[in-house]
């Protein structure tokens, strides 16, 4: 089996055999780079692929033509259900939720088995509430901290700043140090007042924390989080499961 979690930044992906994983990776780039990774050449006769994608239709179609290609068996695109697993909905039309966010709540949910707050630190960071009966009660996307540099970058004449490598919020002392730290900041105050002030009720949730920049943003959460790199695709292979049980 293949799992495919195709963001806007990054593509993950995992080969599985009966023993578990044999194989997997993270990329950076488009669909030209996943075309161009090992995956392909090794990749049995007959697979089957399950993918979770908010990419563009073009690399959606890319990707079809790379699992015909190969010979897989089926590609099966996941998409928002009103509910799975004991895992509602909140959106009045289920299949607009991200389905990055869907996967990650249904695994979140499946192991907390209570209320659970799923922080994706990724180009965008979302923040997902799910309570102790499995409703999902909102979330939000806001800038994550790259996107919050760039914005910076365009809108501004003087202001220059190398990538993102500070993991301190204290005042900046040269321009980098102040474009990132500032932009820090802000990401890292935002948790802090959605998890502490804005939505109260999710005081007693787990935290379950994704994302290329979880580990950034780690240190500043208001209590400790579970990191779970690849929630999205536990979160695919879940829905695999249950997609599998309901045929």
């Amino acid at each position: 089996m293949l799992w495919l979690d195709v963001g806007n930044t990054r593509i993950k992906w995992q080969l599985d055999s009966a023993d578990g994983v044999i194989a997997g990776a993270a990329l950076h780039g488009s669909g030209d780079t996943l075309a161009a990774a090992p995956i392909w050449a090794e990749l049995p006769a007959r697979t089957e692929v399950w993918v979770a994608s908010v990419a563009s239709a073009t690399l959606r179609a890319q990707i079809d033509a790379l699992c015909a290609q190969a010979g897989c068996a089926s590609v099966h695109w996941a998409v928002s259900a009103a509910h799975m697993g004991g895992l509602h909905n909140s959106y009045a039309e289920p299949a607009r939720l991200g389905v990055d966010r869907w996967l990650a709540m249904l695994a979140a949910w499946r192991e907390a088995c209570g209320p659970v707050v799923v922080i994706d630190a990724g180009s965008a960071i979302t923040v997902d509430w799910v309570d102790e009966h499995g409703r999902h009660r909102g979330g939000h996307i806001v800038p994550g901290v790259s996107l919050l540099e760039q914005a910076l970058r365009r809108g501004t004449a003087a202001v220059r700043a190398e990538p993102q490598t500070s993991r301190s919020v204290s005042p900046g002392v040269s321009t980098d140090q102040a474009v990132n730290q500032g932009v820090l900041a802000m990401a890292a105050g935002y948790l802090r007042y959605v998890l502490t002030e804005a939505w109260p009720g999710c005081a007693s949730a787990r935290l379950l924390l994704c994302g290329g920049d979880g580990p950034l943003l780690e240190p500043f959460l208001p209590r400790p989080a579970s990191w779970r790199a690849q929630l999205v695709l536990d979160g695919l292979r879940e829905y695999a499961r249950l997609h599998e049980h309901r045929e």
